[in-house]
């Protein structure tokens, strides 16, 4: 690895997750855009030098719904997650789950294929997907536009089964998905998250969501 590639971050308080205090004195090594090592300052190989005041761990986000003049419901594609993940950077965000909230009939599934070609590509800070709704509650929509929340069909379970390629969060009112029976056979092949929307769901649908 030549200097020129290597940067060596070197910052007055480093908060590494770990310890309740900052580190001082230490340097950071960055090779190839990949965090290499951390060490003493005094240690530190040659390389490009970034002073710096802070350094921590990036946050994650798991609710983005968009950033840098876009909304992903407004146009779910390739470029608007990256203008939101160079925004979101700003702020400190390194990772994070761009979310589409409820709109008309299947439009998540546009969302649903914009962040798995993104996945497919590596596409730098997006880790996977969050669906806030339409399976949500008719009687607590919340911001949500009313007339776009639904139940939650065996269709759209085969449709959210396909997955991303990643992690996909789905908020939904556990008493608006379809009966236990019909989620069984699935059962086997789907892997994403549910989160429970504050609906009013009877102490079966909470159990059984």
């Amino acid at each position: 690895m030549t200097d020129a590639v290597r940067l060596i971050v070197l910052p007055e308080a480093l908060y590494d997750g770990e310890t309740e205090q900052p580190l001082a004195d230490r340097a950071i090594v960055i090779e190839g855009g990949r965090i290499r090592d951390v060490t003493a300052a005094a240690r530190a190989p040659a390389g490009r030098t970034l002073h710096a005041a802070i350094a921590a761990p990036g946050f994650i986000d798991l609710q983005i719904n968009g950033g840098g003049g876009v909304m992903f419901n407004d146009a779910p594609t390739r470029d608007t997650l990256r203008r939101i993940v160079r925004a979101a950077r700003r702020g400190g965000t390194a990772h994070l789950l761009p979310t589409f909230i409820t709109a008309p009939g299947t439009s998540y599934l546009a969302a649903m294929q914009a962040v798995r070609e993104a996945l497919s590509e590596a596409e730098p800070g997006i880790l996977g997907l969050h669906l806030e709704g339409p399976f949500l509650s008719p009687t607590r929509p919340g911001i949500h536009p009313p007339a776009a929340v639904r139940k939650l069909t065996p269709g759209d379970l085969d449709a959210l089964c396909e997955g991303v390629g990643g992690p996909l969060l789905v908020t939904l009112a556990p008493e608006e998905a379809p009966p236990r029976r019909d989620r069984a056979a699935r059962a086997g092949r789907c892997h994403c998250l549910c989160r429970s929307q504050r609906g009013r769901p009877r102490h079966d649908d909470a159990r059984g969501g």
